[in-house]
């Protein structure tokens, strides 16, 4: 707990000078979640504000599982992070927020890191939004899509466009109990005028 408000007392002071923060979390696919929160701050050019406090529930255990798998306690479809980012109220006409979900792995390895949906604000996983109050609420849900080769697509009699893996049993043994990581960056950009 003190190591937490210690990290979290960092990271206001170092917020004041600029940041670009990411987030690293770990999921799970099928097996125990183990959840982290790994924040880097990089400074920027000029001095900015821009406060990002995690609102998640805290100490979860939550197993993913593609839609359809959710059958016992702690399995979940999706897993749900909420921020609330906040921006000193002179940058507000003179900035956008940049959110980007990227460096996506399941064990370490991105092969199969497409099966892997990051969702943010229901827009995708790289969107600017327009800042007009000082603090929002950022919501990104994460999902995982089943693995599903063309042998199993055409037993189950599913449209070929959910084909997403060559070997959907080597897919699920690579991925089952792995860790599900990415990296999600906030950054501030300078707004564009447009002049009539």
């Amino acid at each position: 707990m003190a190591k937490s408000r210690i990290i979290q007392s960092g990271i206001l002071v170092l917020l004041l000078i600029g940041l670009v923060s990411t987030f690293s979390f770990s999921l799970s696919f099928w097996n125990t979640v183990n959840v982290t929160r790994t924040v880097e701050i990089t400074e920027v050019n000029q001095a900015v504000e821009l406060d990002i406090h995690d609102i998640s529930i805290e100490n979860r255990t939550l197993v993913l599982v593609p839609e359809g798998y959710a059958v016992s306690d702690g399995e979940s479809e999706s897993i749900t992070l909420e921020y609330t980012v906040g921006v000193s109220r002179e940058l507000l006409s003179s900035t956008n927020l940049n959110i980007i979900a990227s460096q996506i792995l399941i064990g370490g390895n991105n092969e199969y890191s497409h099966l892997v949906g990051i969702d943010i604000l229901g827009m995708g996983d790289d969107i600017t939004l327009d800042l007009f109050n000082d603090t929002i609420l950022v919501t990104v849900i994460i999902t995982l899509d089943e693995p599903v080769d063309q042998q199993e697509a055409i037993i189950q009699g599913l449209d070929l466009s959910t084909v997403n893996v060559e070997d959907s049993q080597v897919a699920y043994d690579q991925i089952q109990g792995q860790t599900i990581s990415f990296i999600l960056t906030f950054n501030l950009e300078a707004r564009t005028s447009i002049e009539s």
